[in-house]
């Protein structure tokens, strides 16, 4: 788990630096090593990280073969966890401004999730619990 505020800040800041995708992609794919580098320090292994749970979110944008894509956030009540105990859901388009590079998915699809939480903070006063994201974790190579 990472806190969400930092991850948030991280990306504020990423998505302003590495904006053009006019950059080589092999020095953005140097920087992108040395930022996983530096959120992988900031990550806790543990039990018992949100003291109460009371919503999961699952988060993934779909890519259209004209190029368009699609980000959407669905939040459920927990333990329930069906189609109707949804507390909140929005899907936005999405314009990557990053390259698919194998291993650094998350520069490409996280600014994405950053929009839909700040949408949902400024729409409902409050965050997801836990979000669920498709992602190698503990298994990623970095």
């Amino acid at each position: 788990t990472i806190c969400l505020n930092n991850v948030m800040k991280f990306f504020n800041y990423w998505a302003h630096g590495f904006r053009s995708t006019n950059l080589d992609i092999e020095l953005q794919t140097k920087k992108f090593i040395v930022e996983q580098k530096h959120m992988k320090e900031k990550v806790v292994f543990g039990e018992n990280l949100v003291s109460e749970i009371t919503n999961i979110a699952g988060f993934d944008i779909s890519f259209g073969h004209d190029g368009n894509a699609a980000a959407a956030l669905v939040v459920l009540a927990y333990p329930l966890l069906d189609k109707t105990n949804i507390l909140y859901s929005e899907c936005l388009p999405y314009e990557p401004t990053v390259p698919y590079i194998p291993g650094f998915l998350g520069f490409r699809e996280v600014p994405a999730l950053v929009a839909l939480l700040r949408s949902m903070k400024e729409k409902v006063g409050w965050l997801p619990d836990i979000i669920m994201v498709d992602g190698n974790g503990r298994l990623h190579k970095e």
